[in-house]
């Protein structure tokens, strides 16, 4: 029901089952032509839709108000900054965030990546996530050469929330030597673990 004390239609108000969503209202404007909102806000309803759905499907996420241990796979490596890398070939690594950092940042609505052929050096900044939060910056792990980009996080960002260590990673990079000697300074799923406890 429309609250006189909130002037936003109903169609704009929070839907309390999913908790705050970005919202496309806009105060005090009304527009008198059903288009005139444009692509853009297609994209962002689009956007909150696939959201929605998502968190529906895959049920709350949030390990501190359920009290569910944030996943952490034995197979990867880890940095502080809450990022993992699996090799995925002799000289090759695939980086993404973990599912303690996506609980950390809310429902991920941007996710901004370097293009294929940029250099990144370990623990400079490459990339950019947004959250109906915050805005965090996303740390090289290694040193080497962008090669691939997923680039379904454009159109899906939401993915880092539903799936961080498949659907939702990030990019590969092309690694200085082999992807051993790469990951040498990095932490194991244990030393991951006791950081984040």
């Amino acid at each position: 029901m429309h609250s006189h004390d909130d002037p936003r239609p109903p169609e704009a108000q929070v839907t309390p089952s999913f908790g705050p969503l970005p919202s496309v209202y806009v105060p005090g404007h009304r527009p008198s032509d059903p288009d005139e909102a444009g692509s853009g806000r297609v994209r962002l309803a689009q956007r909150v839709l696939n959201l929605i759905t998502s968190r529906a499907r895959t049920g709350a996420r949030d390990a501190d108000e359920h009290g569910e241990a944030p996943m952490i796979r034995d197979e990867l490596h880890y940095t502080p900054e809450h990022h993992w890398v699996l090799a995925t070939g002799a000289d090759l690594v695939r980086v993404g965030v973990t599912d303690y950092a996506q609980n950390q940042l809310g429902d991920v609505v941007a996710v901004e990546l370097p293009d294929v052929g940029t250099a990144v050096r370990a623990g400079d900044v490459f990339g950019e996530v947004e959250s109906t939060k915050s805005r965090s910056d996303v740390v090289a792990p290694v040193t080497g050469e962008v090669v691939v980009v997923n680039t379904d996080l454009a159109e899906q960002p939401e993915l880092v929330n539903a799936d961080p260590y498949g659907a939702g990673w990030m990019l590969e990079l092309r690694v200085d030597g082999r992807t051993e000697d790469a990951v040498l300074d990095l932490l194991d799923a244990a030393g991951y673990a006791k950081s984040i406890a």
